[in-house]
């Protein structure tokens, strides 16, 4: 069983399947070959006969443990998944986005489905996956999102695509006379790298969460220190006003810029308790942990 290999710590034989997207290979990458031999196929940009042949000889080949992929409809078909049923290795394929539709094809043909995503799940027992899917929520790498004890030299940032919404909070911050540092793609000062964005986050005393749904920022922003003022949202693994602070709407961000801007201690106590849980409680390696007790309830 792979759990039970895990807490033994003997090792496992991996491949991973996904893009070369910058956060796939600063998080899933690292999480793979923290518990073994790690073997990588990247995705192509056009979905391809090649491609799916491709999948299912190199895992013929290497005979790995598990196979852990990032991929959707238009990335591959279920074909190599299928066969590769045959071999009894377990197929994981993780899922992130918003658009079921994306996925659904493929998704009985996986072992198992992990999303980021909670409102996903009936979706997917809606296609006939019900006891094959898994909520877990984004995590971070502490060794990738590590805490670098920089002195905190900007007080408000923001790393993400700029949208008509986030627009506007940072116009309303910036009238108000803050100044906050974005980056991102449509935003004046552009795209940055991973480790780029590390280092803002720990050069930043606050930093913004604009969304409504769970994002890989939850995690990385908290691994790095910052204090972390978040859009509302459900199923947050931190506490409210205890390890990150929560906001409805653009009045009462304001409120509690300025209120932690002028407690600063508060502010610290917050996010040490949220830099303490995000290492200990949510890194790769324990949602791994419980990707494994899955996998053991389905015989592997």
């Amino acid at each position: 069983m792979l759990y039970d290999k895990l807490l033994e710590k003997e090792s496992i034989k991996t491949v991973g399947i996904w893009t070369l997207e910058s956060w796939n290979q600063h998080n899933l990458k690292p999480m793979l070959e923290g518990v073994g031999e790690f073997h990588y196929l990247f995705v192509p940009e056009k979905k391809s006969l090649t491609f799916d042949n491709q999948i299912y000889n190199l895992v013929k080949e290497v005979k790995p443990d598990l196979v852990f992929s990032v991929l959707d409809n238009a990335q591959v078909s279920a074909v190599p998944f299928l066969r590769l049923n045959r071999l009894n290795i377990p197929t994981v394929n993780y899922f992130s986005s918003k658009n079921f539709a994306a996925i659904k094809y493929l998704s009985n043909a996986f072992t198992l489905n992990v999303t980021s995503n909670a409102q996903l799940v009936p979706l997917y027992s809606k296609s006939g996956c019900e006891l094959k899917t898994v909520y877990i929520p984004y995590a971070a790498d502490p060794d990738m999102c590590s805490y670098k004890n920089l002195i905190r030299c900007i007080d408000i940032s923001f790393v993400g695509t700029r949208t008509e919404n986030r627009a506007k909070v940072i116009a309303a911050l910036e009238t108000k006379g803050y100044k906050v540092e974005v980056y991102g793609k449509g935003w004046p000062n552009g795209e940055i790298s991973f480790e780029e964005m590390i280092n803002i986050y720990n050069e930043s005393y606050i930093v913004l969460g604009m969304s409504k749904i769970a994002t890989k920022r939850d995690f990385e922003a908290p691994m790095c220190g910052s204090l972390y003022l978040r859009e509302q949202y459900s199923d947050s693994c931190f506490v409210p006003d205890r390890e990150l602070v929560f906001w409805k709407n653009i009045s009462e961000l304001i409120k509690k810029i300025d209120y932690y801007l002028a407690n600063y201690g508060n502010g610290r106590t917050i996010s040490c308790l949220a830099h303490f849980k995000a290492r200990t409680e949510h890194t790769w390696m324990d949602r791994l942990a419980v990707v494994f007790k899955y996998l053991r309830s389905l015989g592997y």
